[in-house]
Formats: structure tokens, C-alpha cells, sequence
């Protein structure tokens, strides 16, 4: 049984050659993007909170995790693995929760409904909430994107699609759509005059600014039509059944535009273009099966997980 999900599948238009070196041979880079760890940090901050655990526990979690991460790193990224633990803190202890309210609320949610037979869809999202008697998945998102920029991609995201048709499917639920509670990363740049401490003040500091509210935190509702999820399911079914005959092929082409995407280097070009990639390379950069859980080797031996949609 094959498995997918909306992240798995970006991941195979992205480029076949990445999909098969995440998801068939399970490589993880050992060395995971500050963006990813500080999403991961914040979303479980969040998700905790919703379930009931104390603002000061939940600082003491954001702490001890950068804390543990910094004792790993190499002096030269030590700085900024502070700068991302103070923008985490300021980012959740002022985050409006008293404004931005829902009338009830539900924790994460995990959906594995069937695609088209032989094809399993999954994917997690942050919550479900009710509000004015409509019913909507909940997402919370950091990002570097100006609002207007975010709102635009938001407004046609496949992500946000899938996950209003997965849990219809999985729950029963009838969603109209997705409210993302969104936070925008700090813009700062630090002084000459600055050391690391005294720049990750201002950071923390700039978040506690109210009239920088505004600017920091909002919320962004878009609906989904039956129309919507209609040519969503077309796309998704057509990239799956692309997916399967590549796999039974093993055949994963490179798409040598995209080793940069978004000014960033594909994880796994260090050994895309080798015939047969060091052994030794691949230990020291990847580790095999490490993907968070959230991905199961199936009886076709594939894989599928759900990711967020920036930051």
C-alpha cells in the first residue's frame, strides 16, 4: 500500500530525484534548517498551550529545547541558534490569545484516508476550531513573507485543500476552510555596537512592543469550495499514480532547476550527482529513517509526511 501526503507529493513536482532520496531511501539531513527548528519549537509551544499546559512550563520547554540544540552546534552557529531561541520566546509569550479567540478548539488532529485504491493519503494538522457555527481547520505558520505575499499564496495553497478534504473524509467534518494564525519573523538587524545577548534582547523586546502588534501577529481566513477541493483531488490523484509507476520503474530523474529553491540548496545535492554516493558522505550528512515519526516504510517501501507550508 502506497502512501502519500500533500508534502510528499510537493516534494516528487519539486523534483523526482529529492523525493526518492527523502522518501525511498528515508535520508534525513543531520543537520536540520534553523526555519524547521524554529517552527517545530513554536508549533509544539502552541500546541501545549491549547492542551492545558502553563505558560511558565511552556517557557521552561522553549528554553531547555534551544538549550539542548546549542550545545551541539559549532561556534559559529551558536549566535544564531540565540537569536532564533529569543525570537521563539517573544514570539509565544506575546502572542494576542485573548483577541484572537475561537468559540471551542481542538488539538492536532492526523488523518490516513484512502486516495484511489491501492493509495493512502495522510497528513496532521494543527487543530480544528469552531467559530460563528462554521467549522475550520486551524494552522498557525511563521514566516518571512510580507502579509499580502502570504495571504496570496495561502488564498490557492494545496495544503490547505488537502486538509479540509482529509478530515471530511477521516472525521465527518464539514470544514469550510482554513484560519491560519500567522507570525511574522523579526526583520532586525543587529548594530556594530551589539553582541549577541544585547541583539536578542531587542528582538524579544520588539515582539513585547504593542504597537508593533499589529504588525507581528494576524489572522487570515480562506474558504474552500466544493470546486476547490474537486480539481484539488484531479492533481493530487494524477501526481500519486505518477508516483506509483515511478516507483515500481525506480525511475527518479533530476529537475536540475530546483537544486536552489528559495536561496537555498537542495539538502541532498551533495550526493545527486554521483552514481553511487560515498557511503561514508551519506553517514556523515543523512540518517537513514530518521523522519520524525511521521513518516511509515509501507509494503511498497515508501514513505509519506505532512509539512507545513512555510517556515
Amino acid at each position: 500500500m502506497l502512501e502519500v501526503s500533500f508534502s510528499s507529493l510537493s516534494q516528487y513536482r519539486l523534483c523526482p530525484k529529492r523525493y526518492y532520496w527523502k522518501y525511498v531511501e528515508q535520508l534525513t539531513p543531520r543537520k536540520a534548517s534553523k526555519g524547521l527548528i524554529l517552527g517545530k519549537t513554536i508549533h509544539e509551544a502552541f500546541d501545549s498551550y491549547y492542551k492545558g499546559l502553563k505558560d511558565k512550563d511552556i517557557v521552561q520547554f522553549i528554553d531547555d529545547t534551544y538549550k539542548s540544540i546549542l550545545h551541539e552546534l559549532p561556534p559559529e552557529e551558536q549566535e544564531q541558534c540565540y537569536l532564533d531561541s529569543k525570537t521563539c520566546l517573544g514570539m509565544f509569550v506575546n502572542f494576542p490569545f485573548s483577541q484572537l479567540r475561537f468559540d471551542a478548539i481542538e488539538s492536532e488532529k492526523q488523518f490516513t484516508v484512502p486516495l484511489v485504491r491501492g493509495i493512502r493519503f495522510i497528513g496532521r494538522v494543527d487543530g480544528c476550531v469552531e467559530e460563528s457555527g462554521e467549522n475550520w481547520i486551524r494552522e498557525f505558520k511563521t514566516t518571512g513573507e510580507v502579509r499580502s505575499m502570504f495571504e496570496n499564496r495561502a488564498s490557492v495553497s494545496g495544503q490547505a485543500t488537502a486538509y479540509v478534504w482529509g478530515i471530511l473524509q477521516a472525521y465527518g467534518i464539514s470544514v469550510v476552510g482554513v484560519i491560519y494564525d500567522a507570525i511574522r519573523k523579526p526583520r532586525l538587524l543587529k548594530k556594530q555596537s551589539e553582541d549577541m545577548y544585547e541583539f536578542g534582547q531587542r528582538i524579544y523586546l520588539d515582539y513585547c512592543d504593542p504597537r508593533k502588534q499589529r504588525s507581528y501577529y494576524y489572522r487570515y481566513k480562506t474558504y474552500r469550495t466544493d470546486k476547490d477541493i474537486l480539481l484539488w483531488l484531479e492533481d493530487t490523484i494524477s501526481t500519486a499514480k505518477t508516483v506509483r509507476k515511478a516507483l515500481q520503474c525506480r525511475d527518479f530523474p533530476r529537475n536540475r532547476g530546483n537544486c536552489w529553491v528559495f536561496n537555498q540548496e537542495c539538502p541532498y545535492r551533495r550526493i545527486c550527482f554521483e552514481r553511487k554516493p560515498d557511503p561514508m558522505i551519506i553517514d556523515l550528512l543523512y540518517e537513514r529513517g530518521g523522519n520524525d515519526g511521521k513518516e511509515r516504510r509501507t509494503t511498497s517501501g515508501t514513505t509519506g509526511k505532512d509539512e507545513a507550508l512555510s517556515g
